[in-house]
């Protein structure tokens, strides 16, 4: 007889369509080829953001793992396809692979800054930060 309302969250609010999740990878791990086992670590950081702005655009962040690869988190669908398909950063030759797991690098970057805090904090007898320093292990 009348029309029928359209279900939505039990909660009664409103689905925001800028909320939902993203239809594509925002993080990317580039890897260097090389044969004598180079890393991004003595690559100057100027050269790396200017070889990745020219080729993707400016990006949302770029850090160094541990490993020496590089993380990279994208803004748009665009930039997804084009870091994709990237085959070299100026003159280096690379691999890139995006992320869709939590990585052991990743794990590793994140403690080495809890680390950090850790050492910044110490002299103030924090103990948040060891209750997050024995989780890590």
């Amino acid at each position: 007889m009348g029309k029928k309302k359209k279900s939505g969250p039990f909660s009664g609010q409103r689905i925001d369509s800028s909320s939902k999740r993203n239809s594509f990878p925002t993080f990317f791990v580039i890897g260097r080829i090389s044969t004598k086992n180079e890393t991004f670590h003595g690559v100057s950081p100027f050269l790396v953001e200017k070889a990745i702005t020219s080729g993707v655009g400016e990006v949302k962040s770029t850090k160094t793992l541990p490993s020496g690869d590089l993380l990279v988190e994208v803004e748009s669908p665009k930039q997804a396809k084009n870091i994709s398909k990237m085959k070299s950063l100026s003159t280096i030759p690379v691999t890139t692979n995006y992320l869709n797991i939590l990585r052991q690098d990743i794990c590793a970057f994140l403690l080495g800054h809890i680390y950090q805090i850790h050492s910044a904090v110490s002299s103030a007898s924090v103990s948040g930060i060891r209750k997050l320093l024995a989780a890590g292990h």
